[in-house]
């Protein structure tokens, strides 16, 4: 599994002797487009959030809370600037540490030691070192990468965030997002200006599961890019063929059928 693969946690550490839990994130150099390469992080890391918050994770381990867990991001090439500004994801109360990890080949200890800027950027409780197989993982998620090459990337790009996005109706347009009901979600993202949050794939979760909506708020979303400052949560989707831009203030309602509504007000009208 890798950076590439949206729908899966690569690799999962037994708690080690202080009770953490190591969740890691593969990136095998696959993507190299730097703002691609951001993005498929984002979107994992949400993910990663989203199944400790409240998915698989959260029922596997009940006892455990999101400071519980930290996610290892182990990159074949050096991370971006912009991903090494990651310190953290999840709520902002209490966040899980993320930390990066490039895996030198030439050094075949390197991958069991915690670098010096992942220990600076972490919180205390982070363990500085687990015993994990890295080296026996690392060789063979690579070597599966190298194998699946391009057909596995282009593979992913045909794909959404979720199994529920595989299809689309077939007089509809071409459109990359996560599929709910019967709209497609393209872009969700909760902040203001230049201090944005993608909250795609946790979005989508909400508006599967709270049919009678939620409230848009940094709790909610699991994202707080700018505490004690206006945000909003600006939607772009596709509904019955169309596109629309849905825009909401931090702090109040909204549910699915706010979208659907927005898009019957504001459908395009046919030419005679």
């Amino acid at each position: 599994m890798a950076l590439e693969d949206q729908t899966t946690i690569d690799m999962i550490s037994k708690p080690d002797a202080e009770g953490k839990i190591c969740l890691v994130i593969t990136d095998a150099g696959v993507t190299t487009d730097p703002d691609v390469r951001f993005e498929l992080l984002t979107n994992k890391l949400q993910a990663y959030a989203s199944a400790v918050l409240n998915g698989d994770l959260a029922m596997d381990y009940p006892d455990k809370q999101p400071s519980d867990f930290f996610i290892r991001v182990v990159c074949a090439n050096p991370p971006t600037e912009a991903m090494k500004n990651i310190s953290s994801v999840g709520q902002s109360e209490n966040p899980m540490p993320v930390v990066f990890e490039t895996w030198n080949p030439a050094n075949t200890d390197a991958a069991d030691e915690t670098p010096p800027a992942a220990v600076a950027t972490a919180p205390e409780q982070t363990p500085k070192r687990y015993s994990f197989p890295w080296r026996m993982a690392l060789v063979i998620a690579i070597s599966i990468v190298a194998i699946a090459g391009y057909f596995g990337y282009q593979l992913y790009r045909s794909r959404s965030f979720s199994s529920a996005s595989q299809s689309l109706q077939t007089n509809a347009p071409k459109i990359s997002g996560a599929k709910v009901f019967d709209m497609t979600i393209i872009s969700a993202g909760f902040g203001m200006g230049k201090q944005i949050a993608n909250v795609k794939p946790r979005l989508s979760h909400l508006l599967r599961t709270q049919r009678d909506g939620f409230t848009a708020n940094a709790k909610t979303l699991f994202t707080d890019p700018l505490p004690g400052k206006k945000e909003q949560l600006t939607i772009r989707y596709n509904y019955k063929g169309a596109n629309y831009t849905f825009t909401i203030p931090a702090e109040e309602e909204m549910s699915y059928q706010s979208l659907v509504n927005y898009a019957l007000t504001n459908a395009p009208v046919a030419s005679p």
